[in-house]
């Protein structure tokens, strides 16, 4: 029998060949709380999201490339790359409110682990604090709050019926730096 489960996501970034990303998606997580903490302490590498805000890994691994590029380009807006990747899923510049809305709380019982990471890397390891069941990332939807997204992102019925919501998503996590999507209408 199988002790462990290696059920996570990983694969490289194509233009920036030295590091990779491996995404773990949570259930019955039992120490949000301490989580939070080890993350503020640096005790965590990784960017521990919610998944209700999350429509599907392509969403994920935009904000980790984003997050990469800009962490290999010396010109983060956070202070490390695993907090860069939550403000890249922000379709705003408001650091505090990115975080807010997309890592985990206190009392939260799910989480997506995003690990960027060089080569030779012990990944379980690194999701060992985590107390909760791993589960296959693909089973993402069944977590996402459809009605939540469509209100961090503002995105409106009309968009919907010339693209998906994912599409509006990624079209406001990409372009954030260009237009701002903070002015309320």
């Amino acid at each position: 029998t199988c002790s462990k489960i290696k059920m996570y996501f990983q694969e490289n970034f194509p233009f920036h060949t030295e590091f990779r990303v491996a995404i773990a998606l949570y259930k019955d997580v039992e120490n949000s709380k301490q989580l939070r903490n080890m993350i503020m302490d640096g005790a965590v590498e990784a960017a521990l999201i919610k998944p209700s805000q999350i429509i599907d890994k392509t969403q994920l691994l935009s904000a980790a490339n984003i997050a990469v590029h800009l962490h290999s380009c010396n010109k983060k807006i956070t202070r490390n790359v695993h907090s860069e990747v939550l403000y890249s899923l922000s379709p705003t510049k408001q650091i505090t409110n990115s975080f807010k809305t997309f890592g985990i709380q206190d009392n939260d019982s799910e989480l997506v682990a995003v690990v960027i990471h060089e080569r030779d890397v012990d990944i379980d390891g690194i999701l060992a604090p985590i107390d909760g069941t791993r589960i296959d990332i693909d089973e993402i939807s069944n977590y996402t709050n459809e009605t939540s997204i469509k209100k961090t992102y503002k995105v409106t019925e009309p968009e919907l019926h010339i693209g998906t919501l994912l599409d509006a998503v990624l079209t406001r996590m990409a372009t954030k730096n260009i237009i701002s999507f903070d002015k309320k209408s």
